[in-house]
């Protein structure tokens, strides 16, 4: 039910990236002189500051795109994992541990890759999500093997 409109989304935003990625950047071309050509000066240049409007805000729809795109691949992904494991995880117990451990996996090289971007200072932050897909796949193997 959540994964058939999610997909649907995730595709349409994708065709919605693509079109709004390929605006063009703007010229930076010499601006006239009002004193010289007078209106046809302050009409090229009003022009001009809505052009530099329109793509700032073409920008911004991209990031807002990109982010509801991202949180539609999430839900995508989250449909996938009920459909494989099913509404009982009693009667689909492998199945969940599979899931479970290749999640926790997941989470375990994410959050690798995060420790080995951040500053020392920051280090602490990426070692709760490690502590816990250790802790998740120690139970999953040792407690459920």
């Amino acid at each position: 039910m959540i994964g058939v409109p999610s997909l649907l989304t995730l595709l349409s935003l994708g065709g919605s990236f693509f079109a709004l990625g390929q605006s063009i950047p703007q010229d930076p071309s010499e601006s006239l002189d009002i004193k010289t050509y007078g209106l046809v000066a302050l009409l090229a240049l009003g022009a001009d500051a809505l052009a530099k409007t329109l793509y700032f805000l073409a920008g911004l729809a991209l990031w807002i795109v990109v982010a509801v795109a991202f949180l539609s691949l999430l839900t995508l992904i989250l449909a996938v994992i009920l459909y494989a494991t099913g509404r009982g995880i009693g009667h689909h117990a492998t199945w969940a541990r599979i899931v479970g451990g290749l999640i926790a996996v997941g989470l375990l090289l994410c959050s690798l890759g995060l420790l080995a971007v951040l500053s020392r200072d920051l280090a602490l932050i990426a070692c709760l999500p490690i502590a816990l897909s250790l802790y998740t796949l120690w139970v999953l193997c040792w407690r459920f093997a």
